[in-house]
């Protein structure tokens, strides 16, 4: 996964620099179809009838996270940056309860070491990640939030930012002069 984040990073990044995608679609791009493919690998290992083959699906399903993580792990940089952190941390609470609650879910559901009890556990991983797509892809923006906007936070015209603090920003051309 962790390599599969780092090129999606850089695909996402790169189709938003050359303005092939705006914040918000490949935002959205990234990570409706990181989930979807989770899902369709979630079902795939739901029928797989070897072991290597259910582990090189949960191996790729996981490794398509990764492309969702390029989607969804900035955005709250996107949408409120000073306020990233308290976003983060709320979203990351809510996603942490399903890995709370599914051992339990599983051991209820699993309790006779059956595929078709197996099968009914992947079947409810697909639905998490679709239901995660769905809700993502309607609800999700990467544009700057009009309750984050604050006097002194900058959207600068590169797709940067700058924070600033009550001192006035200095004329570009000055600073390169003074730093050759």
């Amino acid at each position: 996964m962790a390599c599969s984040v780092a090129i999606g990073g850089q695909i996402l990044d790169y189709l938003r620099s050359n303005a092939y995608l705006s914040t918000t679609r490949a935002r959205k791009l990234f990570n409706v179809s990181g989930f979807i493919l989770q899902a369709v690998f979630m079902i795939s290992t739901a029928y797989s009838k070897h072991t290597a083959v259910a582990v090189a699906c949960l191996t790729i399903g996981v490794g398509f996270g990764g492309f969702a993580w390029s989607g969804f792990s900035v955005n709250p940089l996107d949408i409120a940056p000073q306020y990233a952190s308290i976003i983060f941390g709320l979203s990351n609470t809510f996603a942490t309860l399903p890995g709370i609650i599914s051992p339990s879910i599983t051991g209820a559901i699993v309790s006779h070491q059956t595929a078709s009890e197996w099968q009914v556990i992947f079947y409810i991983a697909a639905a998490v990640y679709l239901f995660g797509a769905v809700v993502y892809g309607i609800l999700a923006s990467g544009e700057l939030q009009p309750w984050a906007e604050t006097s002194e936070y900058i959207v600068c015209p590169s797709g940067g930012s700058a924070h600033t603090s009550t001192t006035e920003l200095a004329d570009p051309s000055e600073t390169d002069k003074a730093n050759p």
